[in-house]
């Protein structure tokens, strides 16, 4: 287990890094600093190795997520913790990691497509109805629909026809949405919170 610890983090590293498609087994194993023929003990091929680090991957995502809402005072304050979290990992992100899962890896596809629209849609979901019993949020529009409207909104994020890659950064045009996303929600008090947390 620890080894494929190892493997998935080096895997994810240069994903991350330099894309899907452009990083070769050769390149892992060599970053490992093992041969391609051990490598090939732990995983199948690269199509297998990168949906089981995207699954390592949001696994680990899911246990972070769960300690920043636990600790969270406040709806907003959560909503806020877990923006910062994901902006830190879009900045280490090459843009192309998402074009080239949807294009050469639908397996994995899938899974972050899964993702997005059921746990992510749970947890926005989950995230507004407390705001909204908590009075942060405004009770005047149907909590699932502004839900899926969050995760519909992040396929643009990651859209090169609107986002052209180089002209703009992941994390910043994230940061906005989410900002632009919180105040859209926000009642008085809401926002009064809001103001006083510091800007991502």
């Amino acid at each position: 287990m620890e080894t494929l610890d190892k493997i998935f983090c080096k895997a994810e590293e240069l994903f991350m890094r330099y894309g899907l498609k452009s990083v070769t087994m050769d390149d892992i194993a060599s970053a490992l600093g093992v041969s391609k023929k051990t490598l090939y003990q732990f995983v199948s091929n690269k199509t297998d190795l990168v949906k089981r680090a995207l699954n390592s991957h949001l696994d680990e995502e899911k246990a972070n997520i769960r300690a920043i809402r636990l600790k969270s005072v406040d709806a907003i304050q959560g909503m806020f913790e877990i923006g910062m979290y994901i902006t830190r990992h879009l900045k280490n992100m090459n843009p192309s990691v998402i074009y080239d899962m949807e294009k050469y890896y639908p397996e994995a596809w899938k899974l972050f497509f899964d993702y997005k629209h059921e746990y992510v849609y749970q947890l926005i979901l989950e995230n507004i109805e407390r705001g909204i019993n908590e009075g942060l949020y405004r009770n005047d529009f149907n909590p699932k629909v502004v839900a899926k409207i969050y995760v519909g909104g992040t396929d643009s994020i990651i859209d090169p026809d609107l986002f052209p890659w180089g002209e703009f950064q992941l994390a910043d045009i994230y940061a906005e949405y989410l900002k632009f996303y919180i105040r859209g929600i926000a009642s008085e008090k809401g926002l009064k919170v809001l103001d006083k947390l510091k800007p991502i």
